[in-house]
């Protein structure tokens, strides 16, 4: 028994040297801290950090004094390692930040980012840890690699679009915008952004950008609400930016005149398929292609009458040109359009469906009987029961439009009725182009048994 309580008496005692040799130990190692922190400071940031910013809850009460004494140093440590020490220590520094990364400065943030490994890289981006400076910087320095994961993971600022128009990141920027296609605001501040941007020298950039115009539905960048820079910019593109002015802010005089002369018809051509040109630019149409000797000019104001018509105030100053052959190709035109306008369907007011639909049938039945030649545009369009009229007052189809209409048709009785009269026309590539679609070769197999 007494070696027992002997034995218990020297296991206590030499605990409590050990306790007081410990304390001793963390008493100079605090006194010591100056020194070796610094070293930490210096070499090993990750060390120094998980020091000053581990859980002290779990360490034995008898020690915890000696951590709480290195928390109440970290703010000095803190202060000091931001300010001058080395870009790890930083980093790590950063890494246990208590506040949003954001609200640190660009330098800071920057420094961080370029610290940090790619996926973490992403991660911080995708959760939108950096402040719009901070972003921008990071744009400056990214690769192209970097630039495409920005633009496909953030709402990129409108300036950074001017760096995507280069030919391999086009796509990019091009993705980027159809995205916020119908988000106006956003296209037109990319759009004014990259206008004021751009040089007027950089033809590259400038026809990437006119066909980034083109490739977005014009109606989408709001350019009725751009700044009137950026608008007498697209106007010096080379065609979508010029296209898309004129059609959400409508064609000026001079602006046409312009297109008249530097003989861009594509983009006149364009412009009037969705628009109607008032009078006096037809009449300054029809004054130009009076006097030039360029034939498109005589074709654009046929294809507008074809569509819209022509006025007799309009048709008079045709006349007053006394030119012969622009005057055939108008009277020609009026032709046309007076044909297709014929055999519009119509709902006669007061009247029931069926009266509306004999009085239609009557009307084409007599148009018909007394035009002789109907133009081709017409014969396009007729339907079904036009067909019937148009074959039993004596017409055939011209031959240069059967094999369209065989090919474009869909009802099966018109196919059938056209197959027939116009059996004797038939080629082998028509035949062929049957077996494309199954039920026309169907019918075309029936048909040909029988004959």
């Amino acid at each position: 028994m007494a070696n027992e309580t002997t034995a218990k008496i020297f296991a206590t005692v030499e605990n409590a040297i050990r306790i007081v040799f410990a304390e001793l130990l963390l008493v100079i190692a605090l006194g010591l801290s100056p020194v070796w922190m610094t070293f930490l400071f210096i070499f090993d940031g990750e060390d120094l950090t998980e020091l000053l910013y581990k859980d002290t809850k779990k360490k034995a009460v008898w020690s915890r004094w000696y951590y709480m004494a290195l928390k109440i140093s970290r703010p000095f440590w803190y202060l000091l390692g931001m300010s001058v020490g080395p870009k790890l220590t930083k980093w790590y520094f950063i890494n246990n930040r208590s506040k949003e990364l954001k609200e640190f400065s660009i330098k800071n943030q920057m420094l961080y980012y370029n610290l940090a490994n790619d996926p973490s890289k992403e991660r911080l981006l995708k959760r939108n840890e950096f402040s719009k400076g901070a972003i921008a910087s990071i744009w400056e320095s990214a690769s192209s690699k970097e630039r495409l994961f920005l633009i496909e993971n953030l709402d990129v600022q409108p300036e950074f679009a001017k760096d995507l128009l280069s030919d391999d990141l086009l796509d990019a920027l091009y993705k980027h915008c159809k995205e916020k296609e119908k988000s106006t605001l956003e296209l037109r501040d990319i759009l004014q952004t990259l206008c004021h941007s751009l040089s007027a020298d950089d033809k590259r950039e400038r026809t990437n950008l006119d066909c980034l115009i083109g490739a977005i539905p014009y109606n989408s960048w709001g350019i009725s609400y751009l700044d009137e820079y950026t608008k007498d910019y697209l106007w010096t593109l080379p065609w979508h930016g010029k296209l898309a002015l004129v059609i959400q802010t409508g064609i000026t005089r001079d602006q046409f005149s312009s297109l008249l002369r530097s003989k861009q018809y594509d983009i006149l051509r364009e412009y009037t398929q969705r628009k109607t040109l008032s009078a006096n630019l037809v009449k300054d149409l029809i004054s130009f292609a009076g006097e030039s000797k360029d034939n498109n000019a005589a074709l654009l104001l046929r294809d507008i009458i074809i569509k819209d018509n022509l006025s007799t105030e309009l048709m008079m100053h045709v006349y007053k040109q006394s030119n012969t052959e622009l005057t055939s190709l108008v009277e020609e035109a009026i032709d046309i359009y007076t044909d297709v306008n014929t055999l519009c369907t119509y709902s006669y007011q007061n009247l029931s469906p069926t009266q509306s639909a004999s009085r239609n049938h009557a009307r084409w039945k007599l148009f018909f009987e007394h035009k002789k030649n109907i133009s081709t545009l017409a014969q396009q369009k007729l339907s079904f029961e036009q067909y019937q009229l148009f074959r039993e007052t004596g017409h055939r189809l011209d031959k240069s439009i059967v094999e369209d209409m065989l090919i474009s048709l869909k009802e099966r009785e018109y196919f059938k009725a056209i197959l027939k009269d116009e059996w004797d026309n038939l080629t082998p590539r028509l035949i062929n182009l049957f077996k494309t679609t199954p039920w026309k070769h169907q019918i075309y197999m029936e048909m040909a048994s029988k004959n």
